[in-house]
């Protein structure tokens, strides 16, 4: 066979897979509807997928609130990108720099955000990082975490010295010592090899999740999304949550609560769990059960 003919022959193989994996996404997306659910395995008052950076902190703050938490984990460790990132952390307007003398504001990070980010950051979401990187920098420090002290880095894309640097060196500097804290909690279940599945849908809103107990990630698959069947289906309940997954993006100057945790490296994110049910308050009242999507 001529090289035009395997390299043709490549070509079409991936676009194939590439469609196969668009089909795939779309028919997750579209969830179990809540009716075909014969029966449920097990209840939690929350479920979070991911263990990384918003999913230890969703799961140390609903835990600590008296909820029954479920983390799931699809690889065999927790972390996940989170546990080998740099881990530095840009806080404006902090202690540090103050002492230092350092002059930040508001308005000097977000549009330093804007312009390294080409104007297309949620300008809501930079103005949360400036109100909570503080209280987001005691979280960790009170589970363990150890900056550099008295000492701000320089990064890339701010005009002043402004990001934490954590003494680890990388981003299980967090991930360490927000489980050992999670471990202390015997309403907190965290499972590895657990993959996330599927929502359950009810209309909108999402009333449970499927995943497999007992999943191995295959590195020789060609997708391990899409050829990967191992471990036993699950089906757990959430009930009563005011989660809904959108059918478009919301538009960035909504303030409409976001129904996922991001996993970035943006100060507040180990307290934005807050906007997926996890509330701060000892004593969450906005949802009964609630479901977090790191």
């Amino acid at each position: 066979m001529s090289e035009m003919n395997l390299c043709r022959r490549n070509l079409l193989k991936a676009g194939a897979a590439a469609a196969a994996g668009i089909m795939a996404s779309a028919a997750a997306n579209a969830g179990i509807p809540a009716a075909k659910v014969e029966k449920y395995d097990e209840e939690y008052d929350v479920v979070i997928i991911g263990s990384g950076f918003a999913g230890m902190a969703c799961a140390l703050k609903a835990g600590r609130a008296g909820k029954k938490v479920l983390m799931l984990e699809k690889m065999p460790v927790v972390g996940g990108n989170s546990a080998i990132c740099g881990g530095n952390v840009a806080c404006p307007v902090n202690p540090v720099q103050k002492a230092q003398g350092i002059k930040d504001s508001r308005e000097l990070f977000i549009a330093d955000c804007l312009k390294d980010g080409l104007g297309l950051n949620h300008v809501e979401l930079l103005s949360k990082i400036v109100d909570r990187c503080n209280d987001t920098i005691k979280f960790v420090e009170d589970c363990g975490a150890e900056f550099v002290p008295n000492h701000m880095l320089f990064e890339g894309g701010h005009s002043v010295p402004r990001s934490y640097e954590i003494k680890a060196g990388t981003g299980s500097g967090y991930i360490h010592p927000m489980y050992d804290q999670i471990k202390k909690l015997s309403n907190v279940t965290v499972k590895t090899r657990a993959k996330f599945d599927d929502f359950i849908m009810d209309g909108d809103a999402v009333v449970g999740v499927t995943y497999r107990e007992g999943y191995r990630f295959n590195a020789k698959l060609q997708s391990d999304d899409l050829e990967n069947k191992t471990g036993k289906t699950k089906t757990v309940p959430v009930s009563y949550t005011h989660l809904t997954l959108p059918t478009k993006r919301t538009p960035r100057t909504s303030s409409a609560p976001r129904p996922v945790c991001s996993s970035s490296l943006s100060a507040s994110v180990l307290l934005r769990s807050s906007s997926a049910g996890c509330s701060s308050s000892p004593t969450p009242t906005r949802v009964k059960r609630a479901l977090a999507f790191p």
